[in-house]
């Protein structure tokens, strides 16, 4: 598995989950927790697949950042091996590892839990409109849509934020990875620079960047508070900034620097302030406007699932399809919202 493979295969495993859904009898209690064993088995398969690739990646990823690390030194007149033999990288490195797994363990516990919260829930309001007179006919058909749409709504949230919203496994996993990785790249680098008694590091990273990032990014930290003329920060601490960070550090050796360069960054860490966003206006709107992009992007793809468990088979082949023929508005697109209606106009009967 590569971390672009965990969406797709989040969705194949969302996929299999809706045909156990669809082919077992939903009121008979042995059935539904044969189906409740099952689906736990396949999330324990898609956890076991996401850890094997991340273990050693994480690995990968570290050695390749130390030698960077070591090619950065070198440019600054400063040779040191690249080999992951120290006590200190093979510490960092572990600790990384098990916060992972830690983390990705947890989000697989909560996806199941969410799952089985949302089949069960449903199936009581079911239950009860059975017993009211209000679901009748075709029920066993009924029943099994009630359920598969309430599963791709509810079902597979992994992490609770602290504002009570759920994430979706699919997200949550991918942004584990991603910012333990980045964190790997930072650890690498600093305990790499630490290692030469370099104690100033460069924050740099994406240009077009969150209020957040923009408050480290183009200054000089003194790592361990030796070097006063800059703001101590041990950005072990806050590299990764947030999921998805793009920041990244490089050594500030001040022996190979000018006086002017050395002066300019003294005078940007007077101004650092971490409460405080130091972007303008417009860097701030040219931010919001490639937010506003990516979550309508967001929002298609939770469109699209949501046709996708209701029309079955009728519904686009896929993401990218469902995207072109929206925004074309084809014919195929005008005849799939009058399927879609229909459907839905059946299902609340």
């Amino acid at each position: 598995m590569k971390l672009e493979q965990i969406k797709p295969t989040v969705e194949f495993l969302q996929n299999e989950i809706l045909k156990l859904i669809q082919n077992v009898d939903l009121l008979s209690e042995k059935d539904k927790q044969i189906m409740f064993r099952n689906i736990e088995n396949l999330i324990n398969q898609f956890g076991t697949e996401v850890i094997e690739f991340v273990e050693p990646e994480l690995a990968k990823v570290y050695e390749n950042e130390l030698k960077l690390a070591t090619n950065e030194l070198s440019k600054q007149g400063i040779s040191l091996s690249n080999e992951l033999n120290s006590q200190v990288h093979q510490s960092a490195l572990a600790n990384i590892t098990s916060d992972t797994m830690m983390d990705l363990q947890a989000a697989l516990r909560q996806a199941f839990f969410t799952t089985v919260t949302t089949i069960n829930q449903t199936l009581l309001e079911v239950q009860s409109d059975i017993s009211r007179g209000i679901l009748y006919g075709q029920s066993r058909r009924k029943i099994i849509q009630r359920v598969s749409d309430s599963f791709v709504k509810g079902g597979m949230k992994s992490f609770r934020t602290i504002d009570n919203k759920l994430l979706p496994l699919d997200f949550y996993t991918e942004t584990v990875v991603r910012t333990k990785i980045s964190a790997a790249r930072t650890h690498a680098h600093v305990n790499h620079y630490l290692a030469t008694d370099n104690d100033l590091v460069y924050v740099t990273g994406d240009l077009n960047t969150c209020s957040e990032c923009a408050k480290y990014q183009d200054k000089v930290f003194s790592l361990t508070g030796k070097d006063t003329r800059f703001p101590q920060l041990d950005v072990r601490d806050v590299i990764p900034v947030h999921p998805n960070c793009k920041c990244s550090v490089r050594p500030f050796v001040a022996d190979f620097k000018t006086d002017s360069e050395i002066n300019k960054y003294i005078a940007k860490g007077k101004d650092f302030n971490p409460n405080l966003d130091p972007r303008t206006k417009k860097q701030r709107e040219s931010y919001e406007r490639d937010q506003k992009l990516k979550r309508k992007a967001r929002q298609e793809m939770k469109n699209y699932n949501s046709i996708k468990a209701i029309l079955g088979d009728d519904a686009p082949k896929s993401l990218g399809a469902y995207r072109r023929m929206k925004r074309s508005n084809s014919t195929g697109y005008v005849k799939m919202k009058q399927k879609l209606r229909v459907a839905r106009k059946e299902l609340a009967k």
